[in-house]
């Protein structure tokens, strides 16, 4: 049975992102990571069949794209910057510190979300290992803003009982989640079942469709 490893940013714990992703993908054996630093490193040493994550993870990693999901017609996906103050600007925010998920690694987020919000210079970041986790960096003060899926705005802002703001640049968007091989040699098995997934899949990922 070939193995798909899986990183990918959610509302739900990476456990639950596991058994979903096992059950929607029959003949596959899914291992879900929950942290990019565990993702990159089991990616690096185990060689699976299939990894599956955003686009941008595999890049850094090295991994190509053989199969990349869209939606609505599109490879990338639409971000939010959530600022708990009404007044402030993308560029004022970008000042001080903002919240994301880590999804390339330590050096290659502010890299990132200097392209996502469209900046001259990487901001400030501060770093956390889920979505969840955005919460306490606007709870506690410890970030002005933070940056996430727009899909997960409505269920964000539900939990996090703020008044927020919602800034959309031009710019942030994020290309969606991808599947690599990181063996270098395509498996169908994994492929075939992406493409079968069902809603249940698809919503999980952010997709529609595969191509």
């Amino acid at each position: 049975m070939p193995r798909l490893f899986a990183f990918i940013p959610a509302i739900e714990r990476p456990r639950a992102v596991g058994e979903l992703l096992s059950e929607g993908l029959p003949g596959v054996a899914v291992t879900a990571f929950g942290r990019f630093a565990d993702f990159s490193a089991a990616v690096a040493s185990e060689k699976p069949e299939g990894a599956l994550s955003l686009a941008d993870t595999l890049h850094v990693l090295g991994v190509s794209v053989g199969l990349q999901g869209v939606a609505g017609g599109s490879a990338t996906e639409p971000y939010v910057l959530l600022s708990k103050d009404p007044n402030q600007t993308v560029d004022s925010l970008a000042k001080q510190s903002i919240g994301m998920v880590d999804v390339v690694g330590r050096a290659e987020l502010p890299l990132l979300l200097k392209r996502l919000l469209g900046l001259a210079q990487p901001p400030q970041v501060r770093r956390v290992l889920k979505v969840s986790d955005l919460l306490p960096l606007l709870h506690l003060d410890l970030a002005p803003a933070v940056t996430l899926p727009e899909r997960f705005q409505s269920e964000f802002e539900k939990q996090s009982r703020l008044e927020l703001r919602a800034l959309r640049p031009a710019t942030a968007h994020v290309g969606r989640s991808a599947l690599g091989f990181p063996t270098g040699r395509p498996d169908r098995t994994i492929a075939n079942a992406l493409r079968r997934a069902p809603a249940s899949v698809q919503s999980l990922l952010g997709t529609e469709a595969w191509q």
